[in-house]
């Protein structure tokens, strides 16, 4: 019965942000929109150099294309994103479904009621289901192969259909997205210890666990070789040379004070995982703490086409050219958010840092890093003050 007030809880919340929250909203919207757009027009899978985020694993695009098409429709059609939320939904409550039942297996019924709560209303669970994205997907296979694994678990005499089943959710679950083989060498050692204690016949437990892995890699496996075969490797990303694309990073993130402090996020939550990693993981598990849910391109529009007011203009000059346009939906606090990203971008970058270029060699100003980090707080702090101001009613 809860699971069904829970569920309704998610659709009602889902029909009433389909008319409030834009179309492209969410992390690389455009590019997960464009990867299941080349599915329908081309009707074949993309390569990673096809797109920035071409280089994922392609189940949950061949199936919001394959929900697309039933409906007749195409992204470009307004209709589209509530298919794409409508699937988004009920894979966020397949998600929580498979941690109440994994949760049943472990605790009394008490302790996976108390889970099931937090599974199905927290924060970031919430709002990534919203967005056009493979990993809700991900995450919701992740939970049935983590379900169906704590089954043969618990069951003294495992049957081979337990072993084919979870192999199905396991390569589907890498299928989604590649960090789905984390959980490979987990399950595999968690049954061989399990057929250890038990003690086992050695060739029963051979046929089991290869078993599993067959499927597993059948499902999956064509996918990776695929890559492997015309790339020289399995795991590429847009980070990858060998993509086309680059990323620029600053390499003071890399040290290991970046690992060790923690408190920003409690201040000045809004991409707080600038001053560590605990910071940017408690922002975004318990708030859309890096603003994936902004539509940029509605709140901040340019007065004018000048891209040097976002990176390497004077910031006097950039808050003249907005003071001065009385006429432009863009308010006083726009301004102050645009000057913040623009201090923050001029320090770090001789030029655009985005991955709208295929070229490899960004610049780096290291000569700038003390000067820059500085920079960096002072543009955080700006930021974060801004956005709590135009949260306020």
């Amino acid at each position: 019965m809860l699971l069904l007030m829970l569920a309704g809880l998610w659709l009602l919340l889902f029909w009433n942000n389909a008319r409030l929250l834009p179309f492209h909203a969410g992390f690389d919207s455009e590019e997960h929109l464009k990867y299941i757009n080349y599915i329908q027009e081309h009707r074949a899978l993309p390569l990673p150099t096809d797109g920035w985020e071409m280089y994922q694993p392609p189940l949950y695009y061949l199936i919001a294309s394959a929900s697309l098409s039933a409906c007749q429709l195409s992204i470009n059609d307004p209709t589209s994103i509530f298919v794409l939320r409508l699937l988004g939904a009920f894979l966020g409550i397949a998600q929580f479904v498979f941690v109440f039942l994994s949760l049943r297996l472990l605790f009394p019924a008490g302790t996976a009621f108390v889970g099931l709560l937090l599974a199905a209303f927290l924060p970031m669970h919430l709002y990534l289901a919203h967005y056009v994205t493979n990993e809700i997907l991900s995450a919701a296979l992740a939970t049935a192969a983590l379900y169906l694994c704590l089954r043969l678990l618990k069951s003294e005499t495992p049957r081979a259909s337990q072993f084919a089943w979870l192999g199905l959710a396991m390569g589907a679950a890498m299928l989604a997205k590649a960090t789905g083989i984390l959980l490979l060498p987990i399950v595999i050692a968690a049954i061989a210890a399990k057929l250890a204690v038990t003690r086992a016949p050695a060739a029963i437990s051979l046929r089991n666990i290869g078993l599993l892995l067959a499927i597993c890699f059948a499902v999956c496996g064509w996918h990776y070789a695929r890559i492997w075969l015309r790339f020289g490797t399995p795991l590429l990303g847009n980070w990858d040379v060998v993509s086309g694309f680059a990323w620029w990073q600053d390499p003071g993130y890399h040290t290991m004070a970046d690992y060790l402090r923690f408190g920003r996020s409690l201040v000045n939550p809004l991409f707080s995982g600038f001053s560590g990693f605990a910071d940017g993981i408690y922002s975004t598990l318990w708030g859309d703490g890096l603003c994936g849910g902004l539509s940029l391109d509605r709140r901040l529009e340019p007065a004018t086409d000048d891209r040097r007011l976002f990176v390497g203009a004077n910031s006097d000059d950039a808050g003249s050219r907005w003071r001065g346009r009385r006429d432009s939906p863009i308010h006083s606090k726009a301004f102050e958010r645009v000057a913040a990203i623009n201090r923050f971008l001029r320090c770090h970058c001789a030029r655009p840092c985005y991955h709208d270029s295929k070229r490899q060699d960004r610049p780096r100003r290291r000569s700038t890093q003390g000067r820059g980090s500085r920079s960096l707080e002072r543009s955080r702090a700006r930021l974060s003050r801004v956005e709590l101001e135009r949260a306020r009613p």
